[in-house]
């Protein structure tokens, strides 16, 4: 409804910054560390999801739909948290190097980034793991913010790390349906990026 009444065209890409975990990592990122920072992420996935049912589900690994594969979904996703995580800067690609099947779709890669400020962000996607595994890391300046799965642990100098447990990391579907009033608000928000 809300973005019916918009003169806007939306198309949901930005899902995982509303996720709880990439909320909790956001809100300690904002609140302990400072930029330049590093970011690393690690997906593990046994193969591609399938997408809804109604549209395409093989769409992660069909060229024609997607133009790439583990890149595109959760790569994209990735990038878009990266980017958020360290002031909304602009990453320009230092690094890639990727695995492909026969039919030309990427099964893993890694990559590296690095953005104005000096944030370095590092990627590591794989559709080859023996399970399902997001791992977020973000560190400035002794500090680090760690998701694994569903804690969130904040590490700071000389103290004990400090464990916040954000219920699941995952939507209670594959396609995210319960993040989604709050993506709308955000796209319809006159200071998103």
């Amino acid at each position: 409804d809300l973005i019916e009444k918009s003169s806007l065209t939306f198309i949901p890409c930005h899902t995982w910054v509303c996720s709880p975990i990439a909320k909790k990592v956001e809100e300690y990122s904002r609140k302990f560390i400072s930029t330049p920072a590093q970011v690393r992420i690690v997906v593990e996935r046994s193969g591609p999801a399938e997408g809804a049912k109604e549209g395409h589900p093989l769409w992660r690994v069909t060229p024609r739909l997607s133009g790439g594969g583990i890149l595109m979904d959760p790569g994209y996703h990735c990038l878009r948290l990266a980017q958020r995580w360290i002031g909304d800067q602009e990453l320009h690609p230092l690094e890639l190097s990727s695995e492909f099947d026969l039919g030309g779709i990427d099964w893993a890669a890694k990559a590296k980034f690095s953005s104005e400020n000096g944030s370095q962000v590092e990627l590591v996607l794989t559709w080859k793991g023996n399970k399902r595994h997001v791992y977020y890391e973000v560190s400035a300046n002794g500090w680090s913010i760690v998701a694994d799965e569903d804690n969130v642990v904040l590490n700071s100098p000389g103290r004990t790390p400090r464990v916040i447990l954000c219920g699941t990391s995952l939507s209670t579907d594959g396609v995210h349906l319960d993040w989604y009033r709050e993506l709308y608000e955000l796209f319809l928000s006159p200071n998103e990026p």
